[in-house]
């Protein structure tokens, strides 16, 4: 069996392996009428009104928005959703919460959690390009808690809804990515070395270009550091870069 054939039964194997879900869990503190989501779950039909959502802040010239995950392979992040993806939350940032974010030339980024009430969908924002808009009440930036897999993996249910920055090696597809703790040879996870679910799938080229193909290209595979949410025994990926 070849290298491609050995890497795509291993990926298929260890995804089904760290697909199964616990229950979804509220965080501490969080009103039961208020809906404790993703950016990504606010961007339906639901009746959604007042929400906690945990995302990223991007903020420059054109406004403040709240997305899923941007690029930070290049020397400024990047966007990798369209405006139909994002939340608008206002034309401009307020110094106060500036302060709490990583400044990359004129734009101020960084993981936040924010209260307040979605409105939607309607037409907001320059030109009308967002669909939904949130009237925030709080917007609270985020540092993460650096783990190794092992601490997450003692207790996983103490980190549900928590911001988490892990290290290790990313075996990616075109529609499916993992985190390995130990990869070895051409990209084939080390015997026993635990591993996590990522969502979504990498969109990041810049990111993709920087990691080594696997043997027949169907794969890529490196170190990187991961930034994301907790829950359900998945990595909800805001950020991820190749240190």
């Amino acid at each position: 069996m070849n290298t491609r054939h050995t890497l795509c039964i291993l990926l298929l194997s260890l995804l089904v392996a760290c697909g199964s879900a616990t229950p979804q869990q509220t965080p501490a503190g969080a009103a039961a009428a208020t809906a404790v989501v993703l950016v990504d779950e606010l961007l339906t039909e639901a009746p959604l009104r007042s929400v906690v959502v945990f995302g990223y802040l991007y903020a420059d010239a054109a406004g403040v928005v709240l997305t899923s995950r941007v690029s930070l392979s290049g020397a400024q992040p990047t966007l990798l959703t369209n405006p139909e993806q994002q939340i608008w939350l206002s034309d401009t940032l307020l110094p106060e919460l500036a302060a709490g974010l990583t400044q990359s030339g004129t734009i101020f980024h960084g993981s936040v959690r924010v209260e307040g009430l979605r409105e939607g969908p309607a037409q907001y924002g320059p030109e009308g390009r967002y669909r939904y808009r949130l009237i925030a009440t709080a917007i609270k930036p985020l540092q993460a808690e650096q783990l190794s897999m092992g601490q997450l993996f003692e207790d996983e249910r103490r980190y549900t809804w928590q911001l988490l920055q892990l290290q290790g090696g990313l075996l990616a597809t075109n529609n499916s990515a993992i985190l390995v703790e130990q990869l070895g040879p051409g990209g084939v996870p080390a015997a026993e070395a635990r591993q996590i679910k990522l969502l979504p799938a990498i969109d990041d080229q810049g990111l993709l270009e920087r990691l080594t193909p696997a043997a027949g290209g169907n794969a890529r595979y490196g170190t990187v550091l991961v930034e994301g949410i907790w829950r359900d025994g998945v990595l909800h990926m805001f950020s991820i870069v190749r240190p």
